[in-house]
Order: C-alpha cells, then sequence, then structure tokens
C-alpha cells in the first residue's frame, strides 16, 4: 500500500504555495520528494512531528495545545507532538478535542492506516484521490494534478448540484477527487476509505441562564476569544468592515484587542462605484460607507480604508478566483471589491484579515423562527408575548398567526403549507434538463431545509460550512491569512447553546448580539435593521463590459459541458435587455446573481475545458 500527500505553506512571503510530497510505507520513516520537476517542498519544522511509529502533518492553527498537554500529564511536550500523544491516548476521537483551524495527516505505520480531519468550518482545505491501489490526499486538488497522472475531467454531477445550490461538501469539481468533509475524519485502512462525523452540535445542551445580559456578556467573551485567537502576535492586522453587525464586531473586538499592545487594525470596506438608490431595493442599503466609518471613529487605533467597487473590471478577478479557489464563484459582483482588498491588504504588509462572513447562524442570527420554535415546544406564555412584541414591531397578524400555527400541523401539512414554486434557473441559468439528467431534484432538498425549524436550521447550515478553498485562494493571491472568528468552535457551539428567544428578545431580531456590542458599536449600526446590498452597481459593470461579456457568452456557448448546463439562448436574450438607467432589486436579482452566476459557471467550465484553469492567478485571463 503506497500513500502519498501534501499539505500547503502558511509562510505569508509566498504567493504561490508549493506542494510537498510525502510518501509512506508502513514501517518505514518518511520519504520527501520532489514533483514534477520542481523543488515543491513547503511544510516547515514547526508542521512536520514524528514519534516512534507515528508521523503527523499539521496546516494551521490549533488554540488548546497547551490544555490537551495538560490534560494528557504531558512536561516539555508543545507543538504538533502533543497531537501525536492525544492519538495514542483517544485513538481516532482525538480530533474532536481540537480547537483552531486546522487540516491534518497522521501517519500510523504500525497499523498501517492514515488519518485525516479537518476542522469544523472548514477553514482549511484537505482533498484526496484513491484509485489502482493507492491513495493520495493534498491540500488542493492541484496538488493531485501534480503528479501527472490524474486527468482533470469535470465532474458533472457537481456542477448541477452547484447550479441547484444542492451540494453538500464530499465530491469536487473533478471527477474522482473528493474533500474531506469538514468537522469529519477520514480513516483509510485495509484499503477502505471510511468517514467519521466528530462534531455533534445536535448534543449542545441549551443554557438556561437568570439574567438576558448574561447570554449577551457570554457571547461578549466567546467572540473577544476568538478573535485573540486568530489575531495571535500580530500586531498590524486587517478586517473587512461593512455596515452590518457581524463584521463591525468583529472589527471592534479587534481593535480593542490590539489598542492593549499598542498595534493598529486597518480596516477595509467596499464601496458603489456610482450613487444607488436604496429605495428600490426593499429593505437593503447599497452604501455602507455611513455606518463603518461611524464604527471606525470609535477607535483611534483603527485605520478606515474605502474601496471604490471599480478597480479591475469582473471577468480578471473572476478567473483569478476561480483558479485559485478551484471553483466558480457564487457571487462574482462581489469580486471586484473582494480582490481589491486583498491587494490593497498585501500592499500594506498585512498577513491576516478578519471577516464575519459566518455571523447570520451564529453570532447575529435573527431567531426568525423562534416563534416556531416556542408553539412547537408548549411555551404558550413566551409565544404569545413574542407574538405581541413582534406585531407592536410592525409585523402584520397574519404571518404571525401562520407561524404559530404551523408547527401544530401534522408533517405532511407543514410541508404543504410552506410549498413554493421553485426555479433555480432564474437564479443560476441553469438548463433544468441537465440537473434532472444528473438525478438531482432540488425542490426536495430544498423543502427540507425550509422545514427545518430555528435550531435545527441553524445546525443544517452551520454543518455545511466549508471556507477552505475560498482562505486558500486568498492565501495564493495575495499571502493573506483569511479568517472568520465567527465560524470560531467556541462562538458556534455557545450561540447554538442559547434559546432561541434570546435571538429576537422583546421582537428585535439580531437581538442578542445588539445587546452584546451595546457599548462597542455606534447607535446607528446596533439599531439598523436593514441588510447591506454589497455590489449593488453590478449591473453598471456588467454594462461597462459589454463588448468582452458578449464575446464570453459566445465562447460559452461553443464549450460542450457548458452549454448543456446552462441556458445560453437565455442568457443572450438577458444580456440583450441588459438595463442601462436606473434599476432595482428585481433586476439586481436577474443579472446580478442569475446572469453573474451562469456567466461564473460557465467561463470556469470553458477554461478548464482549453486546459487553462491554473493558470498563473496573477497574470491576465
Amino acid at each position: 500500500m503506497a500513500i502519498i500527500g501534501a499539505l500547503p505553506t502558511r509562510a505569508h512571503s509566498s504567493i504561490e504555495p508549493g506542494l510537498r510530497a510525502l510518501r509512506l510505507h508502513a514501517g518505514s520513516p518518511l520519504e520527501i520528494r520532489r514533483v514534477d520537476g520542481a523543488d515543491l517542498g513547503i511544510c516547515d519544522e514547526s508542521t512536520a512531528s514524528q514519534l516512534d511509529e507515528l508521523h503527523l502533518l499539521l496546516d494551521g492553527r490549533l488554540d488548546n495545545l497547551t490544555k490537551l498537554a495538560a490534560e494528557l500529564g504531558l512536561q516539555g511536550v508543545a507543538g504538533p507532538d502533543v497531537l501525536l500523544h492525544a492519538y495514542r491516548r483517544w485513538g481516532l476521537d482525538f480530533p474532536k478535542r481540537l480547537l483552531g483551524d486546522f487540516a491534518l495527516a497522521l501517519w500510523d505505520a504500525r497499523n498501517r492506516r492514515l488519518v485525516l480531519a479537518r476542522d469544523v468550518a472548514g477553514y482549511r482545505p484537505l482533498h484526496y484521490w484513491a484509485e489502482r491501489g493507492e491513495f493520495r490526499f493534498a491540500s488542493e486538488a492541484r496538488g493531485l494534478f501534480a503528479f501527472g497522472d490524474i486527468p482533470l475531467v469535470i465532474n458533472e454531477t457537481k456542477v448541477a448540484q452547484w447550479l441547484t445550490r444542492t451540494e453538500i461538501g464530499g465530491p469536487t469539481f473533478f471527477r474522482n477527487i473528493f474533500s474531506v468533509p469538514s468537522g469529519h475524519t477520514l480513516v483509510f485502512e485495509r484499503e477502505r476509505v471510511v468517514l467519521h462525523d466528530f462534531w455533534a452540535p445536535e448534543n449542545i445542551p441549551l443554557l438556561r441562564l437568570a439574567h438576558p445580559r448574561e447570554y449577551a456578556e457570554g457571547l461578549h467573551s466567546v467572540l473577544d476569544q476568538a478573535v485573540a485567537a486568530r489575531i495571535g502576535n500580530e500586531t498590524k492586522v486587517g478586517s473587512h468592515l461593512s455596515g452590518g453587525l457581524d463584521s463591525s464586531s468583529v472589527t471592534a473586538s479587534a481593535a480593542r484587542l490590539l489598542a492593549k499592545r499598542g498595534g493598529t487594525l486597518t480596516a477595509f470596506t467596499a464601496v458603489p462605484a456610482s450613487p444607488m438608490d436604496d429605495s428600490r431595493f426593499r429593505g437593503r442599503f447599497c452604501d455602507e460607507r455611513s455606518h463603518a466609518s461611524a464604527t471606525a471613529a470609535m477607535y483611534p487605533n483603527l485605520r478606515h480604508v474605502l474601496i471604490p467597487n471599480n478597480a479591475s473590471g469582473l471577468l480578471g478577478p473572476l478567473d483569478r478566483m476561480s483558479g485559485a479557489a478551484e471553483y466558480p464563484q457564487l457571487n462574482p459582483g462581489n469580486l471586484i471589491w473582494f480582490h481589491a482588498i486583498l491587494m490593497e491588504a498585501r500592499q500594506r504588509g498585512l498577513r491576516v484579515l478578519l471577516t464575519g462572513a459566518n455571523g447570520n447562524f451564529s453570532t447575529s442570527y435573527d431567531g426568525r423562527r423562534a416563534l416556531s420554535t416556542l408553539v412547537g415546544s408548549r411555551q404558550w406564555l413566551m409565544a404569545t408575548r413574542l407574538a405581541r412584541a413582534l406585531h407592536r414591531r410592525g409585523q402584520k397578524w397574519r404571518p404571525l398567526i401562520s407561524q404559530i400555527v404551523r408547527p401544530l400541523l401534522p408533517e405532511f401539512l407543514r410541508r404543504w403549507h410552506r410549498r413554493s414554486p421553485l426555479r433555480v434557473e432564474d437564479a443560476t441559468g441553469l438548463r433544468p434538463e441537465f440537473a434532472l439528467a444528473q438525478g438531482i431534484t432540488p425542490e426536495r432538498f430544498l423543502e427540507l431545509a425550509r422545514d427545518l425549524e430555528g435550531r435545527a436550521l441553524r445546525i443544517w447550515s452551520l454543518r455545511r460550512l466549508d471556507f477552505g478553498m475560498h482562505a486558500a485562494a486568498a492565501q495564493r493571491l495575495a499571502g493573506i491569512e483569511m479568517t472568520d472568528p465567527t465560524s470560531d468552535r467556541r462562538v458556534m457551539e455557545f450561540c447554538l447553546s442559547v434559546p432561541e428567544e434570546h435571538f429576537i428578545r422583546d421582537g428585535m431580531p439580531r437581538s442578542l448580539i445588539r445587546d452584546a456590542m451595546a457599548d462597542r458599536l455606534p447607535e446607528m449600526v446596533l439599531k439598523e435593521t436593514r441588510h447591506g446590498r454589497q455590489s449593488a452597481d453590478v449591473l453598471l459593470h456588467l454594462a461597462g463590459e459589454k463588448a468582452a461579456i458578449a464575446t464570453e457568452i459566445e465562447q460559452i456557448s461553443r464549450c460542450d459541458l457548458a452549454s448543456r448546463c446552462l441556458d445560453v439562448p437565455r442568457m443572450r436574450t438577458l444580456f440583450a435587455h441588459l438595463p442601462t438607467g436606473t434599476y432595482g432589486a428585481d433586476e439586481y436579482g436577474r443579472y446580478g446573481v442569475g446572469l453573474m452566476r451562469a456567466l461564473s459557471m460557465g467561463r470556469f467550465l470553458r477554461r478548464a475545458e482549453e486546459g487553462r484553469l491554473f493558470q498563473q492567478e496573477m497574470g491576465t485571463a
């Protein structure tokens, strides 16, 4: 049995992380070798460990090694070596005790067993291939292709899953290459692959505290821990700062922690290239600079940088991000400012960029299904109080009564009650017959999600987290460690322990984070009930690159797989009627979401078919 693997470097000076090949045979030491004629070694001494017959490669950050060492009774043992002792003590259960962002590979030569594991939010990627009696693993799919004998063939089922939004981990966009799911351990033993789910958020007990303020203080505490772990010893850190509660809370926490050591935080805010009419975007605001500036003004050590959404066009950043991340981009309209932020952070010498991407299902969950949860658990008094509070804040009685009645209905009536027509082709440009040919019925999958109540819905969503290749793309393109404290395991587990009603106390959505950040954020952010509409000006960019995009649609029509999975005639029609004046939410949905996602997928497939997907990301398309 031969096992070949690779893990990437996290050296911030490297724009193009390489691959170090690792060949392991039972009873043999590690054999480091070259791949594809180039020295692609990337594991520094701090990430490789060995203990007798055990060998470990670790990519990432672990936050509780000291605590683990004490629990194991170890003295004089530090760093990744602690994990080898943890494996000896707890066997395959050891990853469930780890906190941090990590991917690891452990080879047990005595038992001829390979163990791979990833953190619960999937912030470090890990892929594998198993055929012909050989098992190979690498952080990125390109690491597996680097050996030269695995063909790059697109996985059509994955394409259909992406276009219908039904994919959950596992297979990648490349045939026979798989991702180790986040929060899982993979064991390769006796030529069999077995996956173990080591995270069980459904078993987290509800926390019953005496006063609502205690829940806010708890969130305050775990968020600070998560931010501190990601900052480490850095004194110059970056953050993405929108006008919303999540990124504002992360930014405020980081600024406070850095101020204690004389450090500085550079916060980047994307702003529209042209003025937009908020009234046409129904509950959204398009320019977040005033909210972000108000937050920045509270912290003297915070440098606020506005990033206009006009830096580099659409297609260049789309190619670079899709190639670096190894998948098509779901929201390509955001890539202009996101790419610009990465480049600006790199120019300023920053190595860590904090985000709040996962807050909607952890720190700032809005509690929108709390009423149904309370009724379902027969907490009638609390349900009545919440319904009245929601009505006082402007909600009409009819939808409130619907939320109250629905949990009392039999399951088949609940599903009928929530049923609505699903037209995924409107959001992705999909040919429905292509999805059917792949055996995918998105209605059944999406109705499952719609039928879940508050806590179950959050668990379902959090289990689907996988930020690995998104973070890897930021590292590859700019040498930036992009990380999200709102996806920290401690933060997620604390938020799942908070009873549902505390996220919508007195009828105010997101009340938990509003209470927790009352002394850290400005009033205009704390009281804002609208959501930001990032890249609301994307249609202006489509119009500005009309010739190039028209050419791209024709090139997509000549790509075999792209033309089979995408409704290219519909793309042509949409683009021919691209609005040139004022537009709003409906046009944004058709063009900024639907057409842009179709372009993203089509261009990804075309470049893969032409063998240009992994072209030098910093180069031109």
